[in-house]
């Protein structure tokens, strides 16, 4: 877990980071399930609202989404890529400007964070 102290610390995502889709994936961000979760997340929740999803937190904007953070991970990676594509897909955005990265850290067997 990240300290408060260690925060001005992390690295800002880069762009770059990002994996390129595949037209499946790309195919799969589009479908009508991601776009009511994009819907649902505008409408009911105001902008500024703050909320994490796994390795995500994000915050919703009156056009879109900002992402706050994302574990440092392919996986959590693909995720925004694929959120992002949602967004645009439909003329909306997804901010990436204050986005850090969380080191990610392997969990103990047997353990539960």
């Amino acid at each position: 877990m990240v300290r408060l102290e260690e925060w001005d610390k992390l690295e800002k995502l880069e762009i770059e980071s990002l994996p390129e889709l595949t037209k499946d994936q790309i195919e799969f961000a589009r479908n009508a399930k991601n776009k009511e979760w994009i819907y649902y997340q505008l409408t009911t929740f105001p902008p500024g609202y703050p909320w994490r999803d796994g390795g995500l937190c994000l915050q919703v904007l009156s056009d879109g989404l900002s992402l706050l953070s994302v574990v440092e991970h392919e996986y959590y990676f693909g995720i925004v890529a694929q959120i992002r594509e949602t967004l645009e897909f439909q003329g909306l955005r997804l901010d990436l400007s204050n986005a850090v990265v969380i080191p990610y850290e392997e969990m103990e067997e047997g353990t539960l964070n």
